[in-house]
């Protein structure tokens, strides 16, 4: 939710996605069965940047937003669903948040309809769910995560505009 801080901070949303280990939660929690989510596309997809973990930098970031070892970062809220997998995902992630940059968080476990009306009402810091796009197919899996105008609201559904994920302030 970049409408809240620290999260409208992109040290910290970098931060956040740079502790996360992804190929411990797929050997571990997803026991070998997929591989890490390290692009914003399906495998396979063509794309250029990867994401990789780098914990060192992760923490070279939120001490730069002023958070040194998690100091003064406040409890992240962290909306999930009740699907199992999508459970052991999330607590796998606040695990690492937590033992790389000293990051607490609380899980916020939901019924579907209970993420959107969070979601919608900006009643979240962060918002875990996942997406089975229909194609490898880039221009049609932007087109049904953001619609053709290019945009996706990142914040609560009041927010006054819409915020494109691919502005370079998003990264």
């Amino acid at each position: 939710n970049v409408a809240r801080t620290p999260f409208n901070d992109r040290r910290v949303r970098e931060a956040l996605s740079l502790a996360i280990e992804r190929e411990k939660i797929t050997e571990g929690e997803l026991q070998g069965t997929t591989r890490p989510a390290d692009g914003f596309l399906p495998a396979g997809a063509r794309s250029g940047k990867r994401l990789s973990s780098d914990i060192q930098r992760a923490q070279t970031l939120l001490d730069e937003a002023g958070y040194a070892d998690g100091t003064g970062f406040p409890v992240v809220q962290l909306v999930i669903n009740r699907n199992d997998v999508q459970q052991r995902i999330a607590k796998a992630v606040a695990q690492m948040w937590k033992d790389n940059l000293g990051i607490d968080t609380n899980l916020m476990v939901r019924d579907a309809g209970e993420v959107e009306a969070a979601r919608a009402s900006g009643a979240f810091d962060l918002i875990r769910r996942g997406v089975v796009l229909p194609t490898a197919d880039e221009t049609v899996s932007m087109l049904s995560i953001f619609g053709s105008n290019g945009s996706v609201s990142i914040g609560p559904a009041e927010s006054p505009e819409p915020t494109s994920p691919f502005r370079r302030e998003n990264y």
